[in-house]
């Protein structure tokens, strides 16, 4: 029988309004006590405010909770966030269309309604496909160099 040691606790830091864990095999972020479905990265990116935490589990299977992190949602003003990304048609049938520099994107995740992750990349394009999901709101959280910029998209297919 081999007793492994207990991973330390994860500590959670927050940059560009990002939720990051220190390292880990696996991840499970959650929100409020509730697990946020697909949010299984080293970081995080909230599209709401309130109490955050994540659960990592080392490569023998054994796990540790972070202490709660208080996080609170705080965007780019709205005339900014229209000046650097604008996403047409909205609402629209699924099948979007970016505008933005390319330079200042690092990151895209679409959340639905409950703020589960459903869609995500890290390299730029100017189209984005959601044609497979359900018609509905779904908050887009753009990580750019300037900053988190969230905006609604509708789906109405």
């Amino acid at each position: 029988v081999t007793v492994n040691a207990l991973p330390t606790a994860p500590v959670i830091t927050e940059n560009a309004s990002v939720l990051s864990s220190s390292a880990a095999s696996f991840y499970q972020w959650n929100l409020n006590g509730g697990v946020i479905s697909g949010a299984t990265s080293q970081s995080y990116a909230p599209t709401v405010s309130g109490i955050y935490s994540v659960e990592i589990t080392d490569a023998n299977g054994c796990s540790a909770m972070s202490a709660d992190f208080q996080f609170t949602v705080s965007g780019i003003n709205e005339e900014v966030k229209e000046h650097l990304i604008q996403i047409t048609p909205n609402p629209g049938e699924g099948m979007f269309y970016i505008e933005m520099k390319v330079e200042d994107f690092i990151s895209l995740q679409i959340m639905d309604g409950r703020g589960a992750l459903v869609f995500s990349m890290d390299t730029y394009s100017n189209q984005l496909d959601l044609t497979k999901y359900a018609s509905g709101m779904y908050h887009c959280n753009i990580l750019t160099s300037k900053g988190l910029i969230v905006k609604k998209l509708v789906i109405s297919n």
